[in-house]
């Protein structure tokens, strides 16, 4: 069998799943049964919502789209007699299609490989094995069929060992597909599938508290990660003894996805074993206030920004274990004739930094030439200024201060170095690639920016905090925030925003950026919350991101 016929009966397969899903999600609810039968050595687990996701992307409506349509059509043309025969009575497969999949990673200890395995509910075991020797047959697989008659439950798998990095097991509540890389002689795919239909209570995840708490908060797509597992798996990685205490902490995370209306939102969980000794090595400080948004513009806009507030005494004692030579102390802040601890003292642990347009301003490179002196008979390097003009972003940058006194001798060491040169009240730093910077030092702040405008500050001028119900948000809910705006239009004048829509790679993606508002999102040690926002608009977001990947596509 040619590899194309292959390709389009496996793509038969996956438009049968999908109908099959659709056709009877009125008929049969949602299930976190299978979350059961993952063992507690897996390091990854998955669980798609397949009722939401087929609702919300209106997959009817969807695949009568032009370019989903021809390919449907292509597919049901090369589709086998026995997939056409499943599309028209569905539970002839024997397979719950909408008993929600699970998917899990394994480690094989004896190969070193990663084991893949797919978890989904079964109707009638007899009817899924007669669908499984028409697929195999269709295919010229080759398997090897065999039937435990005192545990009730069958297998299959190639009968070839060269061939065998997969292996099928059912009975009459589950099957189970596991995949690997490379052939098994050894049998630890088949040991991996029977050993699932029959999983002891004591290996089973759902013993981990973590666990348990990751499936009480499931959405249209769930990620679990088994950090033990992952650790237990690689006791021998050198890690620094100061992260020690923090990674045996932590159980798992999680990811989890939900698309809404008129956005897509993103969430990650970290799960400690010991909520005190985990706020004991937390880097992060408290939510940040309005403070960090009060000079973040002068036009009133920002493009983007970010926000962060650290403890500075966890992370200069963090840094201190780990130079355990003291070179930082002793090579680079010697330089500055600061310490290490004054370094942390002079820091508030707060800053942020801010877009606020695209804009073209007067840039200096300077140019090396090799020139030759005919009076020493000997060459040298000779740098010429060459000043033009270029669009940058235009940038604010604000670092926390919490000793003006400290931060007044690293500037004068700055300027003793000719890093920084002083003009009036400002510092200057000449021959940046984004024009012209100033250094505007106030009592608790440092506020370094290319906007013109900054020179200003140095005084008793101030800029008002962004208008930005979703910036504002972003910065000030926990002790990391972020925000970007995804509509070009807001980028800068006409005249700028025309040249990223000249770029030949823009019209690709115009779809989605017509599509598309902006992405903010915060979080702290615990947590982190993104989202994606969409433009006002009909459907849920993944139908509208569905057809705007579909528009794409016609390219």
């Amino acid at each position: 069998m040619n590899s194309k016929k292959k390709i389009i009966i496996l793509a038969s397969a996956g438009v049968l799943v999908a109908s099959l899903a659709l056709g009877w999600y009125f008929i049969f609810g949602r299930s976190n049964a299978l979350l059961a039968y993952v063992p507690d050595n897996a390091i990854a687990v998955a669980k798609v919502n397949v009722k939401s996701l087929l609702t919300k992307m209106d997959y009817e409506k969807i695949k009568q789209e032009d370019k989903v349509a021809d390919q449907l059509d292509e597919v049901k043309n090369e589709m086998p007699d026995f997939l056409s025969e499943a599309m028209d009575s569905p539970l002839s497969t024997g397979i719950d299609p909408f008993k929600d999949p699970v998917a899990f990673l394994t480690l094989d200890k004896k190969s070193g490989q990663v084991q893949f395995s797919v978890l989904m509910s079964v109707q009638s075991q007899e009817d899924f094995g007669e669908f499984l020797k028409k697929f195999e047959a269709e295919l010229d697989l080759d398997y090897k069929f065999r039937k435990d008659v005192e545990r009730d439950f069958e297998k299959a798998y190639p009968e070839k060992i060269s061939e065998r990095n997969h292996a099928i097991a059912w009975n009459g509540d589950l099957v189970i597909f596991s995949f690997q890389n490379g052939g098994f002689e050894d049998d630890t795919m088949l040991d991996l599938v029977e050993n699932t239909l029959f999983l002891n209570e004591e290996r089973r995840l759902s013993n981990l508290e973590a666990y348990n708490e990751f499936e009480s908060n499931l959405e249209d797509l769930d990620v679990f990660i088994n950090l033990q597992a992952i650790l237990n798996d690689n006791r021998d990685l050198d890690l620094p003894e100061s992260f020690t205490s923090q990674i045996n902490n932590l159980n798992g995370a999680s990811l989890h996805l939900e698309f809404q209306e008129e956005s897509i939102d993103l969430t990650i969980h970290n799960y400690f074993k010991d909520q005190d000794l985990a706020e004991k090595n937390n880097f992060f400080g408290e939510p940040n206030d309005s403070k960090i948004t009060k000079y973040l513009t002068s036009n009133g806009k920002a493009i983007g920004a970010m926000a962060l507030s650290l403890k500075m005494e966890n992370l200069i004692d963090l840094i201190k274990k780990l130079d355990e030579e003291n070179s930082m102390n002793e090579g680079l802040m010697s330089e500055f004739n600061l310490s290490i601890d004054q370094v942390g003292k002079m820091l508030s642990g707060s800053m942020a930094v801010s877009l606020t347009e695209l804009k073209k301003v007067e840039v200096t490179e300077y140019q090396s030439s090799l020139q030759y002196n005919p009076f020493t008979g000997e060459f040298y390097e000779e740098q010429t200024p060459v000043t033009y003009e270029k669009t940058v972003p235009i940038f604010n940058y604000q670092l926390g201060i919490s000793d003006a006194n400290l931060g007044s001798k690293l500037l004068g060491k700055l300027e003793e170095l000719n890093l920084i040169l002083k003009e009036g009240n400002v510092y200057v730093i000449e021959n940046s690639e984004f024009g012209k910077l100033n250094l505007v030092a106030k009592n608790d702040l440092w506020i370094i920016s290319n906007d013109p405008m900054s020179v200003n500050l140095a005084g008793n001028g101030e800029w008002n905090a962004p208008q930005n119900e979703d910036l504002n948000k972003a910065l000030t809910s926990e002790a990391m925030g972020m925000y970007l705006s995804l509509d070009i239009n807001e980028y800068g004048t006409s005249e700028d925003v025309q040249e990223l829509k000249n770029d030949a790679d823009f019209e690709e993606i115009e779809e989605l950026a017509n599509l598309l508002k902006n992405v903010n999102g915060y979080g702290n040690n615990e947590s982190i919350h993104l989202n994606i926002g969409l433009k006002p608009g009909e459907g849920n977001s993944l139908y509208r991101l569905s057809k705007a990947l579909v528009d794409i596509a016609k390219f």
